[in-house]
Order: C-alpha cells, then structure tokens, then sequence
C-alpha cells in the first residue's frame, strides 16, 4: 500500500502537534519554575479591597498645612524651574498659533474671572512688560462684538 507520507514527521499535522506539545511544556516549566524555585518566586502579596482604597484616599487627601510645610527652598525652586519651563513651553505654542485661535484664547482669558490677589498683580505686571498683546485682545474683543451684530 502506497502511503503519501513515508515518515510520520513527514505529515504537516504532526509537526503542528508537535510544536504546540513542545511550546506547553515549556510554559508548564516555567509556572513550574515560578512556583517552586525560591529565587523566581514574587515577594508581593495580593491587597486587599480595603487597603487599595485606604491607599488611594490617603494618596488624595492631603491636608494644606502639611503640603505648606513640606515645601523646601530646593522643591520650591524645582517648581519655579518648572514654571519657568513650562512658561517657556507656551510662548513657544503662542508663537504657532494662528491669529483666530490667539484672539480666542485672549478673549477667554480677558474675560475670566480672577479670584486671587496675586494672580490679579502678575496679570497687571505681565500686561504692563507686553502691551501690544493686550491690544490684541482688545482688537480680538471688537471682531468678536462686530461678529455677534
């Protein structure tokens, strides 16, 4: 009798089953091998319900006197190292921005109320250095009135 196969690792559906038999014995070792070999094992133990959400409240409420406190001369000066960059960041984007999305942006900004003192101070310094972003605000201001007629 003539076969179509001459050997049996001929037959492409041994050779799949092969394969697959040989990739689950080695994932079998190594579940193996995390679960029986000290080094492998995982030092971390599984939390539960109560301390995830102890964690988060405690990573959410934090109490202003403790968070003033704890504001070095060093932190405070990574801060206003970040501010400064982050300052820079944005002139940088002012600077791309089409005219229609700057007046947009001016308007918004002009308009919105101002609850801190020394935010309104800085706003009035900062539009006393640069005039002539506040005229465009002002020029934003009139095209948008002129739009709504």
């Amino acid at each position: 009798m003539n076969h179509i196969y001459d050997s049996v690792l001929d037959n492409p559906i041994v050779i799949t089953v092969l394969i697959v038999v040989i990739f689950a014995l080695v994932v079998l070792a190594v579940i193996l091998i995390k679960k029986y070999v000290p080094f492998f094992k995982s030092d971390e133990k599984p939390k539960t319900p109560e301390e995830i959400a102890a964690e988060e409240v405690k990573r959410l409420v934090v109490d202003p006197d403790d968070e003033k406190k704890a504001g070095s001369e060093e932190e405070s000066e990574e801060k206003r190292e970040l501010l400064d960059e982050a300052s820079r960041e944005l002139a940088a984007d002012a600077e791309h921005l089409d005219e229609k999305d700057y007046s947009e942006e001016e308007l918004a900004r002009a308009t919105r109320p101002i609850e801190d003192e020394e935010a309104l101070k800085a706003m009035e310094r900062y539009a006393a250095e640069h005039p002539e972003e506040s005229e465009a605000a002002l020029e934003a201001q009139k095209k948008a009135e002129g739009e709504d007629k």
